[in-house]
């Protein structure tokens, strides 16, 4: 009877080693956001499955610039909220992060690499340059508004600025402070200047759309020359446009990252 235990207490022991060993395991982590308007569920579903399909682990939070959200936190919120989603990768047992983003998603991913290491960045579809010759023009009016009133000290106040999409805009109450952080073609989120700035040690794949309109790849084009030089980068087009962009990197991105991020 005692060896009997004595087996059973060993083959415990080795089971619970495995289990341990498993938990130890390496694993890298993606954060993915959606673009302007859009929501976790929508154009980054499913991509963002996929990259759980491929053993990643996955966090896909809903950003400020969703269609619920319409631009309720600032940049200081936005670095919180990718922040959270990080640690959550982290405390899941993600030793290395990257950060996906779609559109919009993809210039928050930039922003926040500028500011804060990560492992790699996939930007698909990267939109959103209010540093472009377009989106100064048509935010010129209400850049002059949203600077006189943080000028006059109202900078929390709301007022409806205009927001712009690829064949739509709407008015969308919002704080002067946070439409100047977002929409100010010299303010922080200048897609160009950001890219300058992303941090070393972290690796860039560049996915856009044949089909993507000229003026967007323009405009990405510019940011991606002025990712520093040493920083690795790999740019690669793929068939269908700007909202087909995620859904057609499914199967390239996981083994981008397996080549390039290392345990």
């Amino acid at each position: 009877m005692k060896r009997i235990v004595a087996v059973g207490l060993s083959c415990m022991m080795l089971w619970l080693g495995g289990v341990s060993a498993v938990a130890a395991e390496p694993k890298i982590g993606v954060v993915v956001m959606h673009g302007k308007w859009g929501n976790p569920k929508g154009s980054v579903a499913s991509f963002a499955s996929a990259m759980e399909r491929a053993g990643f682990v996955v966090e896909s939070p809903e950003m400020p610039w969703s269609g619920r959200r319409l631009y309720d936190a600032g940049m200081e919120g936005v670095v919180a909220e990718i922040g959270a989603a990080v640690k959550s990768l982290r405390d899941k047992g993600a030793t290395k992060v990257c950060l996906a983003g779609h559109s919009m998603g993809a210039a928050g991913a930039i922003y926040y690499a500028s500011r804060v290491q990560v492992d790699c960045i996939i930007a698909l579809a990267p939109g959103h340059n209010p540093e472009s010759n377009f989106m100064r023009s048509n935010t010129l009016s209400d850049i002059g508004i949203a600077k006189a009133m943080v000028a006059e000290g109202k900078g929390d106040e709301k007022a409806a600025f205009g927001d712009y999409i690829t064949g739509r805009t709407k008015k969308i109450s919002m704080s002067a402070k946070v439409f100047m952080e977002y929409f100010d073609g010299d303010g922080p989120m200048n897609m160009a200047t950001n890219a300058s700035k992303i941090l070393p040690g972290t690796q860039v794949l560049w996915v856009v759309g044949k089909d993507e309109s000229e003026g967007a790849k323009r405009n990405g084009g510019a940011a991606y020359q002025n990712i520093p030089a040493g920083i690795p980068k790999q740019f690669v087009e793929v068939s269908g446009g700007h909202g087909e962009t995620p859904d057609k990197a499914i199967d390239l991105a996981p083994v981008w990252i397996r080549d390039n991020v290392k345990m």
